[in-house]
């Protein structure tokens, strides 16, 4: 099987995963961002620096944690919406807002982390 072909499928088939199993895609992009932060900021691992040339690497880089950002903003709205979600529901009848920045910041967390796990791996893989 052609190796695009099989990636394509696989992207198709996670997504449809993610889109459907979205509290449990939630926590283990949560572990997932909690190992790349560290990896990134604690280690100060830089992955891209032998495979690429500098300019590259350090593109990616800022990249990479460009995104573990987005992704830990997109986590801490997130959990502000629920708290305000469910602090509405108490006083109003209406709380489609909260809910749909519940969502849509668990979306973003999830998709921002996917792709960083994407490029960290794509980052470790030999070119």
């Amino acid at each position: 099987m052609n190796r695009k072909l099989l990636r394509v499928i696989v992207f198709v088939l996670g997504t449809a995963l993610t889109l459907l199993f979205i509290h449990i895609s939630g926590i283990l992009s949560f572990g997932i961002w909690i190992y790349l932060a560290w990896i990134i900021w604690k280690k100060k691992i830089n992955v891209f620096k032998d495979k690429v040339e500098p300019v590259t690497a350090d593109k990616n880089f800022k990249r990479l944690k460009a995104l573990l950002t987005a992704a830990g903003i997109s986590f801490i709205v997130f959990i502000v919406a629920i708290v305000a979600h469910n602090f509405l529901s108490k006083l109003y009848e209406h709380e489609f807002i909260s809910f749909s920045i519940t969502v849509i910041a668990l979306y973003g967390f999830v998709i921002a982390t996917g792709i960083s796990l994407m490029m960290f791996i794509k980052g470790h893989q030999s070119i």
